[in-house]
């Protein structure tokens, strides 16, 4: 969903709408729904853009709890396939080629964090498996970080 302010504010807005009207229609969230509201949200906590925050998470946290298996399984569904692209692009064969997409993987990573700190401060965990995963994906990507300035 494209918002006219296409601030992580006004996006993390228009997701709070999207969930509410889900809500409403006693509909459950799917993925889709868990990125709206994680990549935003997400945006803002890694900008340290704390103004506002907890007034932000109070509103999420009335809509959606930790508890609630539908959002929980939302929530690690997104997580898990965000984690998937990032950790499967950090392959030793993909990144000696000398076209590899290191922005790519880069914006993949960071996306992948902010969807992270989003669902840890709303209380969902994050798989421990995962964050293996990615500990492993960020050491192999280390030593390529040098290339995304080329």
């Amino acid at each position: 969903m494209t918002h006219p302010d296409n601030t992580p504010s006004a996006e993390l807005e228009a997701a709070l709408a999207a969930i509410a009207v889900l809500k409403k229609e006693e509909r459950k969230p799917s993925r889709y729904d868990a990125r709206m509201l994680l990549l935003p949200l997400g945006a803002l906590i890694l900008d340290g853009d704390s103004s506002g925050l907890s007034l932000k998470l109070e509103r999420i946290l009335a809509l959606i709890q930790p508890t609630d298996e539908a959002w929980a399984t939302a929530i690690a569904d997104e997580l898990g396939l965000a984690g998937d692209e990032f950790c499967l692009s950090i392959n030793p064969d993909y990144l000696k080629h000398p076209r590899y997409d290191f922005a790519y993987a880069a914006a993949s990573r960071q996306q992948l964090e902010q969807r992270i700190q989003a669902a840890e401060h709303l209380g969902f965990p994050v798989s421990e498996v995962l964050k293996g995963r990615i500990q492993g994906a960020d050491e192999a990507f280390e030593p390529y970080l040098d290339k995304l300035d080329e």
